[in-house]
């Protein structure tokens, strides 16, 4: 193996440590989960067979995150980036999470009973007069292009002292 495949150190006369790359990768990795977790690599997979290789709560494969109760550190599943971050920012709150769940259901229900207008009447209704540009637009109304001005919308001489 070349030297460009071993991990750096500094302390070495080389520069270079011991270990290849793809060793120090794996070396790191098992190191993470048992500082972190207290778990080995091979826990967290027996973990993931078990769920499928599914998030525990919507179900998307592959999930990257492993939660925790903050409290007590116990270890509950492994969760996908949405559903961990979800569970974080309502604070692992119950309560907080049936009040979120209780709004969303709430606010789907009366969308539901609102029926959306087809788009052509919507149209109808917000743009006034045809052919005028819209309320707060800087467009000109078709037919009023000022044909006097540079591209930098300075007056060209020529129409000035035809003007005047």
């Amino acid at each position: 193996m070349s030297h460009e495949n071993y991990s750096r150190n500094s302390g070495q006369s080389s520069g270079f440590g011991s270990t290849c790359l793809a060793c120090k990768r794996r070396s790191q990795n098992e190191t993470y989960w048992r500082r972190r977790y207290g778990m080995s690599r091979s826990q967290v997979d027996q973990l993931r067979r078990a769920q499928s290789d599914r998030c525990a709560i919507c179900g998307d494969q592959s999930p990257e995150h492993l939660d925790h109760d903050h409290g007590s550190g116990k270890i509950r599943s492994l969760l996908c980036q949405r559903c961990n971050f979800g569970l974080g920012l309502y604070r692992d709150d119950p309560e907080l999470l049936r009040a979120a769940a209780d709004y969303v259901e709430e606010h789907r229900d009366e969308q539901r009973l609102e029926r959306p207008r087809p788009l052509a009447q919507r149209r109808q209704q917000v743009s006034g007069r045809v052919g005028s540009p819209p309320v707060g637009s800087r467009r000109r109304p078709p037919g009023t292009r000022r044909t006097d001005l540079c591209s930098r919308g300075r007056a060209l001489p020529a129409a000035r002292e035809v003007d005047g």
